[in-house]
């Protein structure tokens, strides 16, 4: 074999051997940063559920309050009714004039049904509380989902690619 013809055969088996090299160093580049996107991916969704514990967390807590608030209203409630039966009873064995023991109890009862009206705005704001973190949740979830999707895509173009060379 002729020496020039040698010597070009070498350039191009080096030349080639080059190409090779710098594909397997992308290949390897890619599937080094899919990890890390793909670790980036399982560290954001430890996070959001970590967010979503702490949201349900506060609305149990907000929940519970407004159920013991309503509670003691009630209680309230109840206890007008058992003072407006003693001051019919006082009424009676005393002669008191009805129209003001009446005024004091519907004084005392627009009292209590105020604050029970108050109480129950309350849940209100709590169950569409828990509704807004309701609709979050499945957005994040679903943002999670399509970024995961994209990225299982882009692994299995790059394996496509991979298998092509």
């Amino acid at each position: 074999m002729d020496p020039a013809v040698s010597d070009d055969v070498s350039t191009v088996a080096k030349i080639i051997g080059t190409f090779q090299t710098s594909d397997e160093e992308e290949i390897k580049e890619k599937r080094f940063l899919a990890l890390k996107r793909n670790a980036e991916v399982l560290r954001r969704m430890a996070e959001d559920d970590d967010r979503i514990k702490n949201a349900r967390k506060k609305l149990f807590e907000q929940t519970t309050l407004a159920s013991e608030s309503l509670g003691m209203a009630e209680t309230r409630l109840e206890l007008l009714w058992d003072h407006m039966k003693l001051m019919t009873k006082a009424h009676n064995k005393l002669d008191l004039v009805w129209r003001d023991h009446m005024n004091e109890f519907d004084t005392s009862v627009t009292k209590a049904v105020s604050i029970f009206s108050k109480f129950h705005g309350e849940v209100e704001k709590v169950g569409a509380a828990m509704k807004k973190v309701a609709a979050a949740v499945k957005k994040e979830a679903a943002a999670v989902k399509k970024e995961a999707a994209a990225e299982e895509k882009e692994a299995a173009a790059d394996e496509a690619e991979q298998r092509e060379a």
